[in-house]
């Protein structure tokens, strides 16, 4: 990953950053980051996603809480996609929401919850894999996923 401002984004891996219209109260932007090209950042259980492209990183801070928000191309095999932060041997609270907001909107989001990891939200649309953790409700995370759009 490299550390970029939000302006040069699209120029570094080929794609608007996605953002949220708004966050939780208190939270600001603190760090973009980017990694361009095929990662070495594998995710999902057994490593088991396809290979993660042009990653956008984003955190938000208030005070010593943070929340990240990423985005990654879907690639040439989209339906191979599962949960980003799934783990072999983990087990998770899982609720399907629909996505109300305009990016994602009619896709179904998973907002997964568990003692052994942090909370998060992961969605796969056409084109991007959307996911934030961190230590939000889960109205927090679903108000973002909702509110999310193109700079």
């Amino acid at each position: 990953f490299q550390r970029t401002t939000m302006d040069q984004v699209e120029a570094l891996v080929g794609y608007a950053p996605v953002l949220p219209a708004t966050v939780p109260d208190g939270y600001v932007l603190d760090a973009v980051a980017v990694a361009p090209g095929e990662s070495q950042n594998f995710t999902g259980a057994e490593a088991s996603n396809p290979t993660s492209v042009d990653i956008v990183h984003i955190r938000y801070r208030n005070g010593w809480r943070t929340f990240t928000t990423t985005t990654r191309r879907v690639g040439d095999q989209p339906d191979f996609w599962i949960d980003p932060f799934s783990g072999e041997g983990q087990f998770y609270d899982i609720a399907a929401v629909e996505v109300t907001g305009p990016y994602f909107l009619g896709q179904i989001a998973e907002l997964s919850t568990s003692p052994e990891t942090v909370p998060h939200l992961w969605v796969r649309g056409e084109d991007l894999v959307f996911t934030v953790t961190g230590p939000l409700r889960d109205f927090e995370m679903v108000d973002i996923v909702n509110t999310l759009e193109p700079t």
